[in-house]
Protein backbone atom coordinates (compact mmCIF):
# COMPACT_ATOMS: atom_id res chain seq x y z
CA UNK A 1 0.00 0.00 0.00
CA UNK A 2 1.67 3.44 -0.89
CA UNK A 3 1.03 6.23 1.60
CA UNK A 4 0.64 9.27 0.13
CA UNK A 5 3.18 12.12 0.74
CA UNK A 6 2.15 14.46 3.39
CA UNK A 7 2.18 18.24 2.19
CA UNK A 8 5.12 20.17 3.31
CA UNK A 9 4.59 22.69 5.57
CA UNK A 10 6.66 25.72 3.91
CA UNK A 11 9.14 28.28 5.57
CA UNK A 12 7.73 31.43 6.77
CA UNK A 13 4.38 29.49 8.36
CA UNK A 14 5.69 29.24 11.81
CA UNK A 15 3.08 31.60 13.25
CA UNK A 16 0.05 30.03 11.61
CA UNK A 17 1.78 26.46 12.73
CA UNK A 18 1.87 27.84 16.36
CA UNK A 19 -1.42 29.19 15.99
CA UNK A 20 -3.00 25.80 14.75
CA UNK A 21 -0.78 24.01 18.08
CA UNK A 22 -2.17 26.89 20.17
CA UNK A 23 -6.11 26.21 19.08
CA UNK A 24 -6.39 21.80 18.81
CA UNK A 25 -4.02 21.53 22.31
CA UNK A 26 -5.88 19.28 24.54
CA UNK A 27 -3.98 21.14 27.36
CA UNK A 28 -5.33 24.46 28.65
CA UNK A 29 -2.96 27.33 27.23
CA UNK A 30 -3.00 30.67 28.60
CA UNK A 31 -0.64 33.73 27.52
CA UNK A 32 -0.20 35.92 30.29
CA UNK A 33 1.68 38.73 31.50
CA UNK A 34 1.95 38.40 35.54
CA UNK A 35 3.30 41.72 36.41
CA UNK A 36 0.77 43.77 34.33
CA UNK A 37 -1.86 41.17 36.04
CA UNK A 38 -3.76 40.29 32.44
CA UNK A 39 -4.11 37.71 30.19
CA UNK A 40 -3.52 38.30 26.66
CA UNK A 41 -4.35 35.48 25.28
CA UNK A 42 -5.89 32.12 25.83
CA UNK A 43 -6.72 28.80 23.74
CA UNK A 44 -10.16 27.14 23.15
CA UNK A 45 -9.18 24.60 25.88
CA UNK A 46 -8.48 27.45 28.95
CA UNK A 47 -12.15 29.24 27.11
CA UNK A 48 -13.56 25.35 28.13
CA UNK A 49 -11.88 24.76 31.45
CA UNK A 50 -12.72 28.09 33.07
CA UNK A 51 -15.83 28.45 31.78
CA UNK A 52 -15.32 31.83 30.17
CA UNK A 53 -15.72 32.89 26.76
CA UNK A 54 -12.62 34.12 25.13
CA UNK A 55 -13.42 37.60 24.80
CA UNK A 56 -14.24 37.68 28.64
CA UNK A 57 -11.28 35.97 29.56
CA UNK A 58 -8.91 38.85 27.53
CA UNK A 59 -10.51 41.44 29.78
CA UNK A 60 -9.89 39.76 33.53
CA UNK A 61 -6.90 39.83 35.07
CA UNK A 62 -4.72 36.50 35.86
CA UNK A 63 -5.48 37.48 39.76
CA UNK A 64 -9.27 36.29 38.74
CA UNK A 65 -7.95 33.34 37.70
CA UNK A 66 -6.09 32.95 40.75
CA UNK A 67 -7.64 34.89 43.34
CA UNK A 68 -6.29 33.26 46.59
CA UNK A 69 -3.04 32.11 45.29
CA UNK A 70 -2.00 35.68 43.40
CA UNK A 71 1.52 35.74 45.59
CA UNK A 72 2.45 32.34 44.93
CA UNK A 73 1.70 32.83 41.32
CA UNK A 74 4.28 35.64 40.98
CA UNK A 75 6.88 34.26 43.18
CA UNK A 76 6.72 31.23 40.67
CA UNK A 77 6.46 33.35 36.98
CA UNK A 78 9.37 35.40 38.69
CA UNK A 79 11.47 31.80 38.91
CA UNK A 80 10.20 31.29 35.14
CA UNK A 81 11.51 34.66 34.35
CA UNK A 82 14.95 34.01 35.83
CA UNK A 83 15.32 30.56 34.61
CA UNK A 84 13.30 30.13 31.31
CA UNK A 85 11.47 27.53 31.95
CA UNK A 86 9.14 25.72 35.56
CA UNK A 87 6.71 23.92 37.02
CA UNK A 88 4.34 23.86 39.47
CA UNK A 89 1.49 20.91 40.70
CA UNK A 90 1.01 23.80 43.76
CA UNK A 91 -1.24 26.10 42.39
CA UNK A 92 -5.10 25.93 40.93
CA UNK A 93 -7.54 27.20 38.83
CA UNK A 94 -10.72 29.16 39.78
CA UNK A 95 -13.51 28.98 37.45
CA UNK A 96 -16.22 31.12 35.95
CA UNK A 97 -18.54 28.82 38.80
CA UNK A 98 -16.23 29.55 41.99
CA UNK A 99 -14.77 26.21 41.21
CA UNK A 100 -11.24 25.01 42.07
CA UNK A 101 -9.72 22.98 39.59
CA UNK A 102 -6.34 21.38 40.72
CA UNK A 103 -3.79 22.27 38.23
CA UNK A 104 -0.34 21.49 36.50
CA UNK A 105 1.15 24.35 35.59
CA UNK A 106 4.62 24.06 32.92
CA UNK A 107 5.55 27.78 31.83
CA UNK A 108 8.23 29.40 29.99
CA UNK A 109 9.15 33.03 28.78
CA UNK A 110 7.89 34.27 25.70
CA UNK A 111 9.75 37.41 23.78
CA UNK A 112 6.74 39.70 22.30
CA UNK A 113 6.93 43.12 20.67
CA UNK A 114 9.52 44.08 23.50
CA UNK A 115 7.10 42.55 26.15
CA UNK A 116 7.92 39.42 27.88
CA UNK A 117 4.70 37.55 28.71
CA UNK A 118 4.80 33.70 30.48
CA UNK A 119 3.11 30.93 28.02
CA UNK A 120 1.55 28.88 31.09
CA UNK A 121 0.51 25.08 29.70
CA UNK A 122 -2.37 23.95 32.27
CA UNK A 123 -3.42 20.24 32.85
CA UNK A 124 -6.49 19.62 34.96
CA UNK A 125 -5.22 16.48 36.94
CA UNK A 126 -9.11 16.60 39.03
CA UNK A 127 -9.60 12.80 37.42
CA UNK A 128 -5.78 12.43 38.81
CA UNK A 129 -6.06 13.54 41.73
CA UNK A 130 -9.13 12.02 42.78
CA UNK A 131 -7.79 8.47 41.98
CA UNK A 132 -5.13 9.53 44.10
CA UNK A 133 -7.32 9.83 46.68
CA UNK A 134 -9.43 6.65 45.79
CA UNK A 135 -5.87 4.78 46.05
CA UNK A 136 -4.48 6.73 49.26
CA UNK A 137 -8.29 5.63 51.09
CA UNK A 138 -8.23 1.86 49.89
CA UNK A 139 -4.49 1.77 50.97
CA UNK A 140 -5.53 3.05 54.46
CA UNK A 141 -8.90 0.87 54.54
CA UNK A 142 -6.45 -2.02 53.46
CA UNK A 143 -3.67 -1.22 56.03
CA UNK A 144 -6.42 -0.83 58.81
CA UNK A 145 -7.69 -4.23 57.87
CA UNK A 146 -3.93 -5.84 58.32
CA UNK A 147 -3.58 -4.54 61.60
CA UNK A 148 -6.85 -5.43 62.55
CA UNK A 149 -5.98 -8.72 61.01
CA UNK A 150 -2.70 -8.57 62.43
CA UNK A 151 -4.16 -8.08 66.02
CA UNK A 152 -6.88 -11.13 65.58
CA UNK A 153 -3.98 -13.25 65.05
CA UNK A 154 -1.50 -11.98 67.54
CA UNK A 155 -4.32 -12.11 70.28
CA UNK A 156 -5.39 -15.77 68.87
CA UNK A 157 -1.84 -16.84 69.30
CA UNK A 158 -1.81 -15.57 72.74
CA UNK A 159 -4.73 -17.30 73.63
CA UNK A 160 -3.14 -20.34 72.51
CA UNK A 161 -0.06 -19.51 74.27
CA UNK A 162 -1.54 -19.39 77.52
CA UNK A 163 -4.05 -21.78 76.81
CA UNK A 164 -0.95 -24.59 76.21
CA UNK A 165 0.86 -22.62 79.42
CA UNK A 166 -1.83 -23.02 81.36
CA UNK A 167 -2.55 -26.64 80.14
CA UNK A 168 1.17 -27.18 81.33
CA UNK A 169 0.70 -25.58 84.52
CA UNK A 170 -2.11 -27.31 85.73
CA UNK A 171 -0.82 -30.59 84.67
CA UNK A 172 2.51 -29.42 86.95
CA UNK A 173 -0.24 -28.14 89.66
CA UNK A 174 -2.52 -31.01 89.64
CA UNK A 175 0.67 -33.31 90.74
CA UNK A 176 2.24 -30.65 93.54
CA UNK A 177 -1.36 -30.30 94.82
CA UNK A 178 -1.99 -34.08 95.01
CA UNK A 179 1.38 -34.70 96.33
CA UNK A 180 1.08 -32.09 99.20
CA UNK A 181 -2.94 -32.76 100.11
CA UNK A 182 -2.39 -35.92 101.48
CA UNK A 183 0.38 -35.10 103.99
CA UNK A 184 -1.12 -31.78 104.79
CA UNK A 185 -4.40 -33.75 105.83
CA UNK A 186 -2.32 -35.77 108.05
CA UNK A 187 -0.86 -32.71 109.57
CA UNK A 188 -4.36 -31.87 110.12
CA UNK A 189 -5.43 -34.16 111.60
CA UNK A 190 -2.57 -34.44 114.04
CA UNK A 191 -3.52 -31.05 114.99
CA UNK A 192 -7.63 -32.05 115.67
CA UNK A 193 -5.91 -35.35 117.55
CA UNK A 194 -3.55 -33.08 119.68
CA UNK A 195 -6.26 -30.19 120.17
CA UNK A 196 -8.61 -33.01 121.55
CA UNK A 197 -6.55 -33.83 124.40
CA UNK A 198 -6.93 -30.58 126.09
CA UNK A 199 -3.26 -29.28 125.88
CA UNK A 200 -2.01 -25.99 128.59
CA UNK A 201 -3.31 -22.85 127.29
CA UNK A 202 -0.04 -22.09 125.52
CA UNK A 203 0.21 -25.30 124.02
CA UNK A 204 -3.46 -25.02 122.57
CA UNK A 205 -2.59 -21.57 121.48
CA UNK A 206 0.03 -22.77 119.21
CA UNK A 207 -1.71 -25.65 118.24
CA UNK A 208 -4.72 -23.40 116.89
CA UNK A 209 -2.36 -21.50 115.07
CA UNK A 210 -0.76 -23.85 113.16
CA UNK A 211 -4.39 -25.30 112.78
CA UNK A 212 -5.23 -21.97 111.42
CA UNK A 213 -2.07 -22.19 108.86
CA UNK A 214 -2.51 -25.78 107.56
CA UNK A 215 -6.19 -24.59 106.65
CA UNK A 216 -5.28 -21.84 105.03
CA UNK A 217 -2.52 -23.89 103.23
CA UNK A 218 -5.25 -26.12 101.91
CA UNK A 219 -7.17 -23.43 100.41
CA UNK A 220 -4.39 -21.95 98.92
CA UNK A 221 -3.96 -25.28 97.44
CA UNK A 222 -7.67 -25.78 96.09
CA UNK A 223 -7.27 -22.41 94.70
CA UNK A 224 -3.67 -23.02 92.50
CA UNK A 225 -5.97 -26.41 91.33
CA UNK A 226 -8.89 -24.07 90.50
CA UNK A 227 -6.92 -21.38 88.88
CA UNK A 228 -5.21 -23.75 86.29
CA UNK A 229 -7.63 -26.32 85.14
CA UNK A 230 -9.30 -25.72 81.99
CA UNK A 231 -13.04 -23.76 83.01
CA UNK A 232 -15.71 -26.39 81.36
CA UNK A 233 -19.22 -24.50 81.72
CA UNK A 234 -22.49 -25.74 81.57
CA UNK A 235 -24.43 -22.96 80.30
CA UNK A 236 -28.28 -22.41 81.01
CA UNK A 237 -30.48 -19.10 81.41
CA UNK A 238 -29.27 -17.71 84.40
CA UNK A 239 -31.16 -14.89 86.37
CA UNK A 240 -28.36 -12.14 86.90
CA UNK A 241 -30.09 -10.02 89.75
CA UNK A 242 -31.41 -13.28 91.78
CA UNK A 243 -27.96 -14.74 91.10
CA UNK A 244 -26.08 -11.31 92.33
CA UNK A 245 -28.99 -10.95 95.15
CA UNK A 246 -28.04 -14.38 96.36
CA UNK A 247 -24.08 -13.60 96.30
CA UNK A 248 -24.96 -10.34 98.61
CA UNK A 249 -27.06 -12.33 100.97
CA UNK A 250 -24.07 -15.39 101.35
CA UNK A 251 -20.98 -12.18 101.30
CA UNK A 252 -23.27 -10.42 104.38
CA UNK A 253 -23.75 -13.70 106.47
CA UNK A 254 -20.14 -14.49 106.17
CA UNK A 255 -19.60 -11.85 109.34
CA UNK A 256 -21.38 -11.48 112.71
CA UNK A 257 -19.60 -7.87 113.22
CA UNK A 258 -21.28 -4.66 111.88
CA UNK A 259 -19.52 -5.26 108.49
CA UNK A 260 -20.24 -2.79 105.60
CA UNK A 261 -23.66 -3.47 104.29
CA UNK A 262 -24.53 -4.21 100.88
CA UNK A 263 -26.73 -2.36 98.87
CA UNK A 264 -27.93 -3.89 95.25
CA UNK A 265 -29.67 -1.67 92.50
CA UNK A 266 -31.38 -3.93 90.05
CA UNK A 267 -34.35 -3.98 87.40
CA UNK A 268 -36.58 -7.16 88.31
CA UNK A 269 -34.20 -9.34 85.75
CA UNK A 270 -31.82 -9.97 83.43
CA UNK A 271 -30.74 -13.08 82.00
CA UNK A 272 -28.12 -14.54 80.33
CA UNK A 273 -27.07 -18.10 79.35
CA UNK A 274 -24.25 -18.92 81.52
CA UNK A 275 -23.16 -20.96 84.22
CA UNK A 276 -24.68 -19.99 87.12
CA UNK A 277 -22.63 -21.59 89.97
CA UNK A 278 -19.08 -20.31 88.23
CA UNK A 279 -20.73 -16.65 88.35
CA UNK A 280 -21.82 -16.95 91.63
CA UNK A 281 -17.85 -17.71 92.68
CA UNK A 282 -16.95 -14.86 90.65
CA UNK A 283 -19.79 -12.27 92.67
CA UNK A 284 -18.90 -13.24 95.78
CA UNK A 285 -15.44 -12.84 95.52
CA UNK A 286 -16.31 -9.39 93.97
CA UNK A 287 -18.50 -8.91 96.82
CA UNK A 288 -15.93 -9.91 99.30
CA UNK A 289 -13.35 -7.77 98.47
CA UNK A 290 -15.25 -4.42 98.02
CA UNK A 291 -16.35 -5.25 101.94
CA UNK A 292 -12.88 -6.13 103.21
CA UNK A 293 -12.04 -2.83 101.58
CA UNK A 294 -14.57 -0.45 102.53
CA UNK A 295 -13.71 2.01 105.21
CA UNK A 296 -16.18 0.85 108.34
CA UNK A 297 -19.66 2.13 107.88
CA UNK A 298 -19.44 3.03 104.17
CA UNK A 299 -21.53 0.69 102.03
CA UNK A 300 -20.40 -1.33 99.02
CA UNK A 301 -22.83 -0.91 96.01
CA UNK A 302 -23.71 -3.09 93.61
CA UNK A 303 -25.49 -2.34 90.30
CA UNK A 304 -26.86 -4.72 87.72
CA UNK A 305 -28.31 -3.29 84.54
CA UNK A 306 -28.44 -3.54 80.76
CA UNK A 307 -25.18 -2.94 79.18
CA UNK A 308 -24.63 -1.32 75.53
CA UNK A 309 -25.54 -3.89 73.29
CA UNK A 310 -26.73 -7.56 74.29
CA UNK A 311 -24.82 -7.30 77.82
CA UNK A 312 -25.59 -7.20 80.84
CA UNK A 313 -22.75 -5.00 83.47
CA UNK A 314 -22.70 -5.59 86.57
CA UNK A 315 -20.74 -3.09 88.87
CA UNK A 316 -19.23 -3.91 92.46
CA UNK A 317 -18.09 -0.60 94.25
CA UNK A 318 -16.33 0.42 97.44
CA UNK A 319 -14.70 3.92 98.49
CA UNK A 320 -11.63 3.58 100.78
CA UNK A 321 -7.90 4.01 100.04
CA UNK A 322 -7.35 3.37 96.06
CA UNK A 323 -5.40 1.17 94.66
CA UNK A 324 -1.99 1.88 93.77
CA UNK A 325 -1.67 1.97 89.65
CA UNK A 326 1.31 -0.23 89.90
CA UNK A 327 -0.62 -2.95 91.52
CA UNK A 328 -3.87 -1.84 89.47
CA UNK A 329 -2.29 -2.59 85.95
CA UNK A 330 -1.40 -6.27 87.59
CA UNK A 331 -4.82 -7.06 89.23
CA UNK A 332 -6.14 -10.73 87.85
CA UNK A 333 -2.73 -11.88 87.39
CA UNK A 334 -1.87 -15.14 90.10
CA UNK A 335 -0.49 -13.40 93.03
CA UNK A 336 -0.77 -9.86 92.73
CA UNK A 337 -2.82 -8.54 95.28
CA UNK A 338 -3.86 -4.95 97.05
CA UNK A 339 -4.56 -7.09 100.26
CA UNK A 340 -1.73 -7.78 102.60
CA UNK A 341 -1.17 -10.94 102.33
CA UNK A 342 -3.28 -11.85 99.88
CA UNK A 343 -2.26 -14.56 97.20
CA UNK A 344 -4.49 -12.76 94.09
CA UNK A 345 -5.75 -15.87 92.61
CA UNK A 346 -9.44 -15.42 94.19
CA UNK A 347 -9.77 -12.21 91.92
CA UNK A 348 -7.60 -14.30 88.68
CA UNK A 349 -10.12 -17.29 89.15
CA UNK A 350 -12.73 -14.66 88.76
CA UNK A 351 -11.32 -12.90 85.59
CA UNK A 352 -10.93 -16.42 84.00
CA UNK A 353 -14.10 -17.20 84.81
CA UNK A 354 -15.93 -13.80 83.08
CA UNK A 355 -13.72 -14.79 80.18
CA UNK A 356 -14.60 -18.21 79.55
CA UNK A 357 -18.09 -16.48 79.43
CA UNK A 358 -16.94 -13.96 76.52
CA UNK A 359 -17.22 -11.26 79.16
CA UNK A 360 -14.68 -8.77 80.44
CA UNK A 361 -13.58 -7.92 84.13
CA UNK A 362 -12.39 -4.24 84.70
CA UNK A 363 -11.40 -2.16 87.66
CA UNK A 364 -10.83 1.61 87.93
CA UNK A 365 -9.26 2.65 91.18
CA UNK A 366 -9.13 6.72 92.10
CA UNK A 367 -8.89 8.63 95.58
CA UNK A 368 -11.97 10.72 94.60
CA UNK A 369 -14.19 7.84 93.14
CA UNK A 370 -13.13 4.60 94.85
CA UNK A 371 -12.82 1.19 93.86
CA UNK A 372 -14.91 -0.41 91.12
CA UNK A 373 -15.07 -3.68 89.38
CA UNK A 374 -16.98 -4.04 86.03
CA UNK A 375 -18.49 -7.17 84.55
CA UNK A 376 -19.67 -7.20 81.32
CA UNK A 377 -21.49 -10.70 80.21
CA UNK A 378 -22.65 -11.32 76.63
CA UNK A 379 -26.69 -12.42 77.34
CA UNK A 380 -26.31 -15.14 74.50
CA UNK A 381 -29.77 -15.78 74.94
CA UNK A 382 -30.39 -17.16 71.73
CA UNK A 383 -28.03 -19.97 71.69
CA UNK A 384 -27.72 -23.00 73.85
Amino acid sequence: MTIPPQAAVQPGHGESLFRAVFASSQDAILIIDPRADRIVDANPRAVELLGYSRDELLTLPVSAVHPQEMDRLLAFTERVYEQGTGWTDELGCTTKQGCQVPSEISASVLSHEGARLVVAIVRDVSERRRMETELRRANETLEERVAERTASLEAAQRELVQKERLAALGTFASGIVHELRNPLGTIGMALDYALAAEPAPATAKRLTLAQQETRRLGRLLEDILSYSRPQALERAAVDMVGLVEESTRVVAGDTHDDGPPIHLEAPPTLSVMADGDKLRQVFINLLRNAREAAPPGTPVEAVVEAGDGDVVTVRVHNGGEPIPPEILSRLGDPFVSAKPGGTGLGLAIARRLVEAHGGTLDITSTPSAGTTVKVDLPCNLGSE
